[in-house]
């Protein structure tokens, strides 16, 4: 009965923003069909996952910050659509624990590495997370870059560019790695989401 009601509230999700925004999806062909991966994508507003989910077939578990699951009828809607909470500013290793895991099982982990909005267009700018880039050297999943480019206005125009994958070699031992690498690491991912705007 819930499975009937949480595709109810896709249905829902997706016709209210076919009314309220006009979505251009490109590079769709780039989102695989099956097994693990990583999404990664730059963060303009609360409806990115939803817009970045409108055409996907699959369940993308988005990484979500903590606060959004204060509220417990929201907090249970977050988790039915695949979301779950993380502690922002700690280095949550639960969390990042969790969406290792999810990706072993061969699901779709997403991420806005940004840790919060922003409006910027440059990754440069901007003081990234590791915790993409270390979660991708202990899966070694491919990670598809997505691009999000709206004005944030009703009515408006939203394109989202999903970009090639991008394949980073798995650690297969107990390497330590130094957050220089995992920064750089990081930041080269970040520039692979930007460059779509471009």
């Amino acid at each position: 009965m819930f499975k009937i009601f949480m595709r109810f509230v896709r249905f829902v999700i997706l016709i209210c923003l076919n009314l309220l925004y006009k979505i251009e999806i490109e590079g769709y062909k780039n989102f695989p069909k099956k097994g693990g991966a990583i999404v990664c994508a730059n963060h303009l507003g609360n409806l990115d996952m939803f817009f970045i989910g409108y055409k996907i077939k699959r369940l993308v578990h988005w990484m979500a910050k903590e606060e959004l699951f204060n509220n417990k009828i929201f907090a249970m809607i977050l988790r039915k659509i695949g979301a779950f909470p993380v502690k922002r500013g700690t280095g949550d290793l639960g969390a990042i624990k969790f969406a290792i895991n999810l990706i072993k099982n061969e699901h779709i982990l997403g991420i806005f590495p940004e840790g919060t909005r922003t409006i910027k267009k440059n990754s440069e700018e901007i003081k990234l997370k590791s915790g993409v880039a270390l979660i991708a050297i202990k899966t070694g999943v491919p990670i598809i870059p997505v691009a999000i480019d709206r004005d944030c206005k009703i009515f408006g125009k939203v394109r989202i560019i999903f970009g090639n994958p991008i394949n980073i070699v798995k650690d297969k031992g107990n390497t330590k790695l130094k957050s220089e690498q995992l920064a750089k690491i990081s930041q080269d991912i970040m520039d692979s989401v930007y460059n779509l705007l471009r």
